[in-house]
């Protein structure tokens, strides 16, 4: 019963000496998951702006953690209410696209989406406007995310409309 006991007792100081060590896997993981999102949200724009042959804009807030999707030159849809249906993509008064994946508005916020509580849009272009033939600017445009000790920083090439994640 000692013996058993004692192996308990061992077995408890590694799993508490890992605790530190998996918290930090976890929020590596977290943070990573959050600028694929993001990643997805900002190729996801320059493709409908290619598409479509207009400008959509990346809009992102550092103060609620989120971004979204705007359509900037929706078309003028006659019905009225807050889903225009016959804008492509459809856009609701605000002007935020639809995301058909999800069947809701292409809002995301870190705060309330999936298991990203904690991770922060620290800084970055408040709009980043893409145009039909891929650029979005001509200078290059960052995003930092962070989480606890970590971050990613998100950077768009203005001229090709590449991203690269470090």
């Amino acid at each position: 019963l000692i013996e058993i006991l004692i192996i308990v007792m061992i077995m408890g100081i590694f799993g508490m000496a890992s605790i530190p060590a998996l918290k930090s896997v976890l929020g590596d993981s977290k943070l990573s998951s959050a600028g694929r999102i993001m990643v997805a949200g900002i190729e996801y724009t320059a493709n409908l702006s290619i598409r479509y042959q207009r400008p959509f804009q990346f809009e992102a807030d550092t103060n609620t953690n989120s971004f979204q999707i705007k359509d900037t030159a929706p078309y003028p849809d006659s019905t009225s209410g807050t889903i225009r249906l016959n804008n492509l993509p459809p856009v609701n008064d605000d002007d935020i696209i639809f995301n058909t994946l999800s069947g809701t508005w292409y809002v995301v916020d870190f705060a309330t989406t999936g298991n990203f509580d904690g991770v922060s849009i620290d800084s970055g272009p408040a709009a980043l406007t893409f145009y039909p033939d891929g650029h979005s600017t001509y200078a290059d445009s960052l995003y930092v995310l962070s989480f606890g000790q970590g971050s990613n920083t998100i950077t768009i090439n203005g001229i090709s409309g590449r991203i690269s994640v470090d």
